[in-house]
């Protein structure tokens, strides 16, 4: 049933974006969008820009743009590293911390042997300091995408099954401020509740970048993953709305169905 709901909402973001609401051009590391391969700090030359930020630690985390290892053999940007949780690479999108604003990215499982690596997704800065999202791909379960909650230290208190390891995936990602929730969807689907709560409360200080943490608990330089395609829109609150509406219905139809059996 979730699973269900999950694709009726984005068939839903489909219809709308040919109704008139559609995704920004997404960015793909490409000469085109003026990137260049090597070290994506300081890229494109203009908005959205990347930036790179230790927190006055030790820089040890790196995010490469390279040729051949994105999404069908395009650019793509890589990256690992890290022993330290103050070591962030940020896209600074420019989307307000107010209303609806929508995320999409694609990211590819590292096929690094080392095992004890992973990557975090935040979209505020420092790390997860007022972020109301917080996510996660990591090297040891290469199949689970993670949701980390506030209950315990770390608390990943949701996954999402039914990833390929080492496949390209699609991470979906809106979040309403208004509601103090965020809905996100792998590959289309979800395993859990549409509607979080937010990981952490977003505050006057939450940016809409998108930031990104990677690390492992050795010095080994590895990668962690690849990204590409990421694009970002703010979203006029009818058309999150209207998706829901969707999902609903669905849900009332299914229901009847089987009562009726």
């Amino acid at each position: 049933m979730r699973k269900r709901v999950a694709l009726a909402l984005g068939a839903g973001l489909t219809l709308l974006a040919i109704g008139g609401w559609s995704l920004a051009a997404p960015i793909g590391f490409e000469a085109s969008e003026g990137y260049v391969t090597g070290t994506v700090a300081g890229q494109p030359g203009g908005s959205p820009v990347w930036s790179v930020d230790t927190a006055g630690q030790a820089q040890t985390m790196f995010a490469n743009v390279a040729d051949g290892v994105g999404y069908n053999g395009t650019r793509g940007l890589s990256c690992g590293g890290g022993t330290s949780t103050g070591d962030y690479y940020t896209l600074h999108t420019g989307m307000p911390n107010s209303g609806i604003v929508h995320y999409e990215w694609k990211y590819h499982y590292s096929v690094d042997p080392n095992t004890d690596g992973r990557m975090d997704f935040f979209t505020s800065f420092p790390r997860n300091v007022n972020s109301p999202f917080r996510g996660r791909m990591e090297n040891l379960r290469r199949n689970l995408f993670f949701l980390l909650g506030p209950v315990g230290p770390n608390g990943s208190d949701h996954e999402f099954n039914g990833n390929t390891a080492d496949g390209w995936h699609t991470a979906s990602l809106d979040i309403d401020y208004d509601q103090a929730k965020y809905f996100i969807l792998i590959d289309g689907a979800t395993t859990e509740p549409l509607g979080r709560p937010f990981y952490e409360t977003a505050t006057a200080a939450t940016t809409g970048d998108l930031v990104l943490n990677s690390q492992f608990s050795s010095a080994a330089l590895n990668e962690n993953g690849i990204l590409d395609d990421i694009a970002f829109n703010v979203v006029p609150e009818p058309t999150l709305l209207g998706l829901l509406g969707l999902s609903g219905l669905l849900c009332w139809r299914d229901r009847r169905r089987a009562s009726d059996a």
